[in-house]
């Protein structure tokens, strides 16, 4: 049976874009039923120097997020000071997650970066190798233009 891309891929806001400092923003929990894979576009506006964003992916049982929690290994210092407007991707999969999904991103320091985040659930019905789990960055986008 011939599926089109609308019944394969599901694009969803995972944070809106925002100015984060010196906090963690959570972003959207989003309901991951029916997909076993993840891909996170991750995007840095102006990032004031000493700023850094780490986004993270957490998972819980709960549609409200009540019960969200880090996955192992999903989270990494994605864009520092010197990455201005670039984008990076996440890859994970997904299948061993718990149902609900959320990105946060993080800045530490006492200055602001723009930050937001698309999530694209994938229901790739094929079978990855077993070494393919867990959290990948897989390139990080120059801006365009």
């Amino acid at each position: 049976m011939k599926q089109n891309l609308e019944e394969l891929l599901k694009s969803l806001v995972a944070v809106f874009p925002q100015v984060v400092n010196n906090e963690t923003i959570d972003g959207t929990v989003i309901d991951r039923l029916g997909y076993d894979e993840l891909m996170v576009d991750c995007q840095a506006g102006a990032i004031a120097a000493t700023g850094d964003l780490l986004f993270a992916l957490q998972h819980g049982d709960l549609a409200n997020g009540t019960d969200q929690a880090n996955v192992a290994g999903g989270a990494g210092t994605l864009f520092t000071d010197a990455d201005d407007n670039k984008a990076g991707l996440l890859s994970i999969d997904a299948r061993g997650l718990k149902r609900f999904v959320r990105v946060t991103v993080t800045n530490a320091a006492a200055v602001a970066a723009d930050a937001s985040a698309m999530m694209h659930l994938m229901n790739s019905h094929r079978t990855l190798p077993e070494d393919n789990s867990g959290l990948h960055f897989a390139k990080r986008i120059p801006a365009l233009g």
